[in-house]
C-alpha cells in the first residue's frame, strides 16, 4: 500500500475511534439510563440525612395549595392569616380578591355576600421547636403534636420510601402539573432558618405509593414505602397540611387531677357585689371558704369542675372580634387554676344570652267579629330564642409557658360542659343535709313489738 494511502486509512479510522468514544462516553441517553437505573431502590432520603434532620431540625414549613370551602361562619376565624389565594377569586367577570391576597375578616365577608362558596389558597404551616416541646408558631403558638415522633410524625414513613423508578425532569411544569407534586412542600430547617432537606409530596401512584420530587434532584420520581405493603395505597405518608390539626386540642391535658391544690371562681356580678368562692384540696378531699347556715358542702360539684376543666377540648378557633364571643364578654365566669408546680391557669367559659323573645302580634279581627282559625296543622311552633354558643378562652398566666396571653389572641368553641359543669350560683355548691334516721322501733322483752312502747 502506498504510504499516502495508509495514511488516509489511519486518519479515517482515528476519527472512527473519537466519533465511537464520544458517542459511548458522552451521549446524554446512554449516561441519563445509567443515572435512571443507578436510582431505583435508593431511598428518597438516606440514612445520614434523616440522622441530621432529627438531630438539627429547630423548625418545619408545610405549604400546600387546597381548595378552601367556604360558609358564613368562616369570617370568625382566628386562624384566616394562614390563608392567601392562589388565583383570583372572582363572580362572574368580577374579581372580588386578587392573587396573593391574604385572607381576613373583610374578604371573607366580601366572598360570602357574592355567595362563593370555594376558593384555591395555599395554607402555610410552621411548626417549630419550643423549650418544653413543638409548637404551631403559625397557629397562636399552640402547643404540637411532635412531627418527628412514630405516633404523630411523618418522618418514620418518609425514611421508609424507596423510589421504585423516575417519573420525568423535575424542573418541568407539566410535569409538577401532571404529577401534583406543585401543590405542596415540605422543607426541614436548622439553625438560621438553613434548609437541612425538602421534599414535595404529589398525589398517590395507582400501583401505591406516590410521586415526590426532592429540592436539588434532576428527577420527579415514584416512590413507595415497601412492595408488600398492603396499606401503602391508602395511608401512607399522610401528612397533615391543616393548622389546627397539628395544634393539641386538649390544652391542660398535661394536668393531672392531684396536681390542681385550689380553684378559684368568680360570677360575672355587676360591682359592688362579687360572688367568688374558693375551694382548697388537703389530703385528696375538697373543702371551701363558704359555708351556707343548715346545708353540707357538696364536694361532687368540684369534682365534676375539675373533671371537665382537665378535659377542655376546642373544635374551632374564633376571632376575638366575632359577635358571639363580643356578646359573651360580660357573662363569663372565671376558673383560676393553681397547680401544684406548672403555676396557675385561668379559663372563662360564658356565652352570649338568648334576645328577649318578640311581642306577639295582634290578631286582625274580621268583619263581623268572625275570626278565621288556622287549621291545627298549619299552625307554626314559634321557635323561642336561643343563646350564642359557649365561648371559652384559656391562657397560663406564667410568662414562660406557650399559653401565656393566648386570650390576647383567639377564643375556642370548647363545647358546653364546662359551662354546664359551673352552678349557677355559689348557692347550688351546697346541698341540704340527709334527714336523720328513723328511731328504732320499741320492742317488748321478747323481742317483738310492744303496743304500748314498753
Amino acid at each position: 500500500m502506498k504510504p499516502k494511502k495508509l495514511l488516509i486509512g489511519v486518519a479515517i479510522l482515528a476519527v472512527i475511534a473519537i466519533a465511537l468514544k464520544f458517542t459511548g462516553n458522552n451521549n446524554p441517553g446512554t449516561k441519563g439510563s445509567s443515572q435512571k437505573q443507578a436510582l431505583k431502590g435508593r431511598a428518597l432520603v438516606t440514612d445520614e440525612k434523616a440522622g441530621e434532620i432529627e438531630k438539627s431540625t429547630q423548625s418545619i414549613e408545610i405549604t400546600t395549595q387546597k381548595t378552601l370551602y367556604l360558609n358564613d361562619d368562616d369570617q370568625n376565624r382566628s386562624d384566616l392569616g394562614n390563608f392567601s389565594l392562589v388565583e383570583d377569586a372572582k363572580k362572574d367577570a368580577e374579581t372580588i380578591a386578587a392573587k396573593d391576597t391574604v385572607l381576613n375578616k373583610t374578604i371573607v365577608a366580601k366572598l360570602r355576600e357574592k355567595e362563593i362558596s370555594s376558593i384555591e389558597v395555599e395554607e402555610r404551616v410552621v411548626l417549630k421547636q419550643g423549650g418544653a416541646g413543638w409548637l404551631v408558631e403559625s397557629f397562636h403558638g399552640l402547643p404540637a403534636k411532635d412531627p418527628l415522633g412514630n405516633k404523630d410524625g411523618f418522618l418514620k414513613d418518609i425514611r421508609a420510601a424507596k423510589i421504585v423508578r423516575t417519573a420525568g425532569d423535575a424542573t418541568k411544569e407539566s410535569v409538577g402539573k401532571k404529577q401534583e407534586t406543585n401543590k405542596a412542600k415540605v422543607s426541614f430547617k436548622g439553625p438560621g432558618g438553613t434548609v437541612l432537606w425538602a421534599f414535595s409530596p404529589g398525589k398517590r401512584h395507582d400501583s401505591g405509593g406516590r410521586y415526590a420530587t426532592v429540592e436539588g434532584e434532576s428527577y420527579a420520581y415514584h416512590v413507595q414505602s415497601r412492595n408488600d405493603s398492603d396499606n401503602d395505597n391508602y395511608s401512607w405518608l399522610n401528612i397533615d397540611t391543616d393548622n389546627d390539626d397539628w395544634a393539641e386540642n386538649n390544652l391542660l391535658k398535661h394536668i393531672e387531677e392531684n396536681e390542681i391544690e385550689k380553684i378559684e371562681l368568680s360570677y360575672p356580678t355587676p360591682p359592688p357585689v362579687v360572688e367568688a368562692i374558693t375551694f382548697t384540696r388537703k389530703d385528696g378531699k375538697w373543702s371551701t371558704d363558704k359555708s351556707i347556715k343548715g346545708k353540707d358542702f357538696d364536694e361532687t360539684k368540684v369534682e365534676s369542675l375539675v373533671d371537665e376543666i382537665t378535659d377542655l377540648r376546642w373544635s374551632s378557633a374564633l376571632s376575638l372580634d366575632a359577635e358571639d364571643v363580643q356578646g359573651a364578654g360580660v357573662h363569663l365566669r372565671t376558673i383560676v387554676l393553681h397547680t401544684k408546680s406548672l403555676g396557675r391557669y385561668e379559663v372563662r367559659v360564658g356565652r352570649k344570652p338568648a334576645p328577649p323573645p318578640e311581642p306577639k302580634k295582634k290578631e286582625e279581627e274580621t268583619p263581623n267579629d268572625k275570626k278565621e282559625e288556622t287549621p291545627k296543622d298549619e299552625k307554626k311552633e314559634e321557635e323561642e330564642p336561643k343563646p350564642g354558643p359557649v365561648i371559652t378562652y384559656l391562657e397560663s398566666l406564667e410568662g414562660i409557658n406557650p399559653l401565656f396571653n393566648l386570650a390576647k389572641k383567639t377564643a375556642f368553641d370548647a363545647g358546653e360542659s364546662l359551662h354546664d359543669a359551673i352552678p349557677a350560683t355559689v348557692a347550688d355548691f351546697f346541698k341540704a343535709p340527709p334527714p336523720p334516721p328513723p328511731p328504732p322501733k320499741p320492742l317488748s322483752g321478747t323481742g317483738g313489738a310492744s303496743a304500748t312502747g314498753g
